[in-house]
C-alpha cells in the first residue's frame, strides 16, 4: 500500500555487528526454503563486508560462508541472490539515485569469482515510492525500488535473459526488508524451422525475520508504522 514519505531516502552505512535474518521462499509454491543471516563483519575505505550464514537449502546462489561486498550503501560489488555468486564491475546500485520517481540505467560487467568471462548487464533502477510492507519482523514504511536487468548469458543454451526485481528498503533497519526476483530467458532454435522457446527462471522471495542492531547503538531514522 502506498504511503507518504520524504522526498529522499535516508541511507545509513551498516556498522560492524549489525545483523539481519531472512527467510527465503520459493515464490511459485510459496514454500519456505531456508533462513539466511547477514552479519556486518568489516568496514574499511574499500567498502563493507557482510558474512553469510545459511540454515536450509536455498534455490538462489546463496551459500554458507559467502561474503557480500558493498563499496558503499547500497552499491553491491559481490553477492549471490541470483543463480550463482557474482562479482560486479563497477558496483551495481540497489537503491538507485534515491529520488522518488527517478530512473537510472547503468552497465555493469558481472562474472563469477573464478574468473569466468564477464557478462554485460544493463540494469535499470526505478524508485516507485514509499509503501507499507508487512514481513515477519513487523510492518515498515519502505522505499520500493524496481530493477530491470537485461543481459546475454554465457550459457550457450540461453539467449536474452531478462530479470525483474523489486526490493523494499527500510531506513529504520538500514536494509531492505523484502525482496523478490524472477525472470525469463530464450532458448535458441537449434533445429531449423523452430522458434526460440521462452523459459521462466526461479521466483525467489526474501522476507526479514529479525534485525539485530549494534549493542548499545541504534540506526533508526524513521518510525515503524503503527
Amino acid at each position: 500500500m502506498r504511503v507518504a514519505g520524504p522526498d529522499t531516502v535516508p541511507v545509513a552505512a551498516p556498522r560492524v555487528g549489525e545483523q539481519w535474518r531472512f527467510r527465503e521462499i520459493e515464490g511459485y509454491r510459496a514454500k519456505p526454503l531456508a533462513e539466511i543471516t547477514y552479519t556486518v563483519v568489516g568496514t574499511d575505505a574499500g567498502g563493507i563486508d557482510l558474512q553469510v550464514a545459511v540454515d536450509g537449502s536455498p534455490q538462489s546462489g546463496i551459500r554458507e560462508g559467502q561474503v557480500v561486498r558493498y563499496v558503499s550503501p547500497w552499491q553491491v560489488a559481490q553477492d549471490a541472490v541470483y543463480d550463482r555468486e557474482l562479482v560486479y564491475e563497477p558496483a551495481a546500485p540497489l537503491v538507485g539515485s534515491r529520488r522518488q520517481g527517478s530512473r537510472e540505467t547503468v552497465l555493469v560487467r558481472a562474472a563469477a569469482p573464478d574468473g569466468q568471462r564477464p557478462e554485460n548487464w544493463f540494469i535499470t533502477t526505478s524508485w516507485v515510492g514509499w509503501e507499507e510492507v508487512e514481513v515477519p519482523a513487523g510492518r515498515f514504511r519502505a522505499a520500493r525500488f524496481d530493477r530491470l536487468i537485461k543481459f546475454f548469458n554465457n550459457d550457450t543454451f540461453r539467449w536474452s535473459t531478462e530479470r525483474r526485481e523489486s526490493l523494499w528498503y527500510s531506513p529504520e533497519v538500514g536494509h531492505w526488508v523484502r525482496r523478490q526476483v524472477t525472470g525469463f530467458y530464450l532458448r535458441p532454435p537449434y533445429v531449423r524451422g523452430r522458434r526460440a522457446e521462452i523459459f521462466r527462471e526461479d521466483w525467489t522471495i526474501w522476507e526479514l525475520l529479525e534485525y539485530r542492531p549494534v549493542s548499545g547503538g541504534t540506526v533508526n531514522v524513521s518510525p515503524t508504522l503503527p
